[in-house]
């Protein structure tokens, strides 16, 4: 996922590279209606069929997790999705699409809980298609991401949440 709009078809770069890895028989790409690159992405899907693509369009978050539980995998910039991610405990790969990115993605870089690819918009396919053959010949790397990630999001909120309401009350 690149974002609803993903005006620099970032998706379809990653794509390219994942297929030219040669290691990846299916890919699910999120994509939202007002991407403008719908018909590139759609060419490239349909010149790759030896690579199941599914496209996903507009899913609820109900439907985000139940993609997520499938995946081996994700790659998305460092947005809010990065940390739904990061609360599903799934090998993540990151980086930014635009500044406002940059405390997310400081916050997952600090705590080791993803693989950073930097800018996605300035990143070419044979870099990432190098990175990631690096990254599937090592799957072990992805381990250690989502056992940092679970010192982020543990899933313990709710109670501490409760005890800061219990305090405030005792005030």
């Amino acid at each position: 996922s690149m974002g609803a709009a993903d005006i620099n078809n970032i998706t379809q770069k990653f794509i390219e590279a994942l297929l030219k890895t040669g290691a990846i028989d299916q890919i699910h790409i999120m994509l939202s209606e007002i991407n403008p690159n719908l018909e590139k992405i759609g060419e490239l899907i349909n010149k790759n069929k030896q690579v199941n693509i599914i496209r996903h369009f507009n899913i609820s978050a109900e439907e985000l997790i139940e993609l997520l539980k499938i995946c081996d995998l994700a790659i998305c910039p460092a947005s809010t999705i990065a940390i739904e991610i990061c609360a599903t405990g799934l090998g993540l790969i990151s980086g930014y699409t635009a500044n406002n990115q940059l405390g997310i993605l400081n916050g997952l870089i600090k705590h080791k809980a993803i693989i950073n690819f930097e800018d996605m918009n300035e990143i070419n396919v044979d870099e990432i298609r190098s990175r990631l053959k690096s990254f599937i010949n090592h799957p072990e790397m992805f381990n250690e991401l989502v056992k940092n990630q679970k010192t982020i999001i543990d899933g313990d909120s709710p109670s501490r949440i409760l005890t800061i309401f219990i305090d405030l009350k005792n005030i």
